[in-house]
């Protein structure tokens, strides 16, 4: 079937006839003949602010931006009908200032100190002025692939959707419908799970629920762990291959192996835990492809090195601190560098000359150098390097050519 598109005014007051929220478990209006959150729609984002603009755009009359309703098929392609034989739509685009006006006639909105009760009591003309506003509704219809690919289209505009609330509408199913109540809802489990005393998954994660960014998050994580392709702009192969799935119960457990991994390795909780790629190393090193790393030490050996870290002058960023604890490289550590007066220092003791140009050092003789080099193409370092205690001082510094710089050993 081709798709069709037929402009429509629908009335505010029919909108909301048979209004019903119950949240994130589904939002219905129209007398009962709207699915204004279908499975495919993101939660709903807008604060206070914004629904206001929405209501005060209605009280002046003025238009609101053109709203997208879709017939409602199901998976023949054969009109859902309500009981009285009445064709059903889904909201496509309008959610937000949908959900706003519904909900200031339902009286849970104030504006300028009143609520629509309050202007039905004291003018009741300018009440019945707001039922009568009319929305511009496209109604559409079409197959199912070609409404999720208007859908992407059109919600290009206003607050823009998320990577993974498009790949929502992309891969509707029950699989998803179980995933995002695990992971998509306001004080979700995802958020609420326990790591450590006192701290909560949400401590260690970015983003927030609603937005899709916790499933967004775990999914590449576990992709990461199944070794499946990372995601793109033509799909997600993780959830491709679970879409028909009548339950994710994979994902969460794989979520919560995770976050206990972390419990078990970190004992004590720091602010800049937050948003650290914890299913990526959970997927390395829990696989013990690095058996003698630090990371195969217990949590008190960990939190001793960690003190140890933070107390030391020349590590300069504590959320690097983790990476180290990983794969114990320096680079994660931003460690002191020479400030400009000393480098000029010793760049003017050693003559403007390269220590290692024209010397053979750990069995390997390295390329001839300039006798003398500009301030620019040289370098400071560290003499004795700080993995062996050396410190950021004066009496540690050379300056060195960068090639050597960037070639020079611990050795």
């Amino acid at each position: 079937m081709a798709m069709t598109v037929t402009p429509s005014q629908i009335k505010l007051r029919d909108l909301f006839d048979g209004y019903v929220n119950s949240e994130e478990d589904g939002v219905v209006g129209y007398h009962g003949r709207l699915d204004i959150r279908p499975k495919y729609q993101r939660e709903f984002i807008y604060a206070d602010k914004e629904q206001v603009a929405v209501i005060e755009t209605i009280k002046q009359g003025f238009p609101l931006n053109t709203m997208y309703w879709a017939i409602a098929r199901d998976e023949k392609g054969e009109k859902i009908l309500d009981a009285d034989g009445n064709e059903t739509y889904e909201l496509m685009d309008g959610q937000q200032r949908t959900i706003s006006a519904c909900e200031f006639l339902n009286n849970h909105i104030v504006v300028n100190f009143q609520k629509f009760f309050n202007i039905q009591k004291s003018t009741p003309d300018i009440a019945e002025k707001i039922l009568d506003y009319e929305l511009q509704v496209y109604i559409c219809d079409g197959t199912v692939s070609e409404k999720l690919a208007w859908f992407k289209t059109i919600n290009i505009a206003g607050k823009p959707l998320t990577e993974q609330e498009l790949l929502n509408a992309q891969y509707v199913g029950e699989w998803l419908t179980k995933a995002k109540e695990y992971f998509s809802k306001t004080g979700c489990n995802a958020a609420e799970l326990m790591v450590i005393r006192g701290k909560k998954a949400s401590d260690y994660l970015n983003g927030s629920p609603i937005r899709q960014d916790y499933l967004s998050t775990v999914l590449q994580w576990i992709a990461d762990y199944q070794g499946l392709p990372a995601r793109s702009e033509d799909g997600d192969a993780y959830m491709a291959n679970h879409q028909g799935d009548e339950t994710a119960t994979e994902i969460k457990n794989y979520y919560v192996a995770v976050l206990e991994w972390v419990g078990s390795k970190f004992k004590t909780y720091r602010k800049e835990m937050k948003g650290l790629p914890w299913g990526y190393w959970y997927n390395k090193f829990q696989r013990n492809e690095l058996a003698n790393n630090i990371i195969m030490k217990n949590a008190d050996e960990i939190e001793a090195e960690i003190q140890k870290l933070i107390g030391d002058d020349e590590v300069e960023t504590v959320k690097g601190i983790y990476e180290y604890i990983m794969d114990g490289e320096e680079k994660h550590l931003s460690l002191r560098t020479f400030d400009d007066k000393i480098k000029r220092k010793i760049y003017e003791k050693q003559n403007h000359k390269c220590p290692y140009c024209d010397k053979s050092i750990g069995g390997h003789t390295y390329p001839q150098g300039v006798t003398e080099y500009d301030y620019k193409e040289m370098e400071g370092d560290h003499i004795v390097p700080w993995s062996q205690g050396g410190k950021t001082e004066e009496n540690n510094c050379q300056m060195i050519c960068k090639w050597h710089n960037g070639h020079k050993s611990d050795n």
